[in-house]
């Protein structure tokens, strides 16, 4: 199982989204996308629909998100962004800069 950082667009059913990743997470930290271009989902309600054995916490901004759920996981364990790709894409810049993503594609 893995600590799952979570956050979506506000007319997602997250409802629906959380439960099914309930199962195979040993915490659910709710956040959200700074974007401009969506309406994104405000991670205080999302935690309530994150049963409380599971709840991580709640975010506004994604770098506390990762920062909380890093000193929770042990170091075999994986950490899960998911919800909406504007959030991974935004986190992505976390792990890989930009620049080593345009200078390492490839075309098929």
């Amino acid at each position: 199982s893995a600590h799952v950082i979570y956050g979506s667009v506000a007319t997602k059913d997250n409802k629906r989204m959380i439960d099914a990743l309930v199962p195979i997470s040993k915490s659910i930290t709710t956040t959200r996308f700074q974007t401009p271009f969506r309406k994104t989902s405000n991670p205080a309600p999302l935690e309530t629909m994150v049963p409380a054995s599971k709840r991580g916490g709640s975010f506004l901004d994604y770098n506390d998100a990762l920062a909380h759920v890093k000193k929770i996981a042990k170091k075999n364990e994986a950490i899960v962004v998911t919800g909406s790709l504007y959030l991974a894409g935004e986190m992505r810049k976390l792990w890989i800069s930009e620049d080593d993503i345009v200078k390492n594609r490839s075309s098929l």
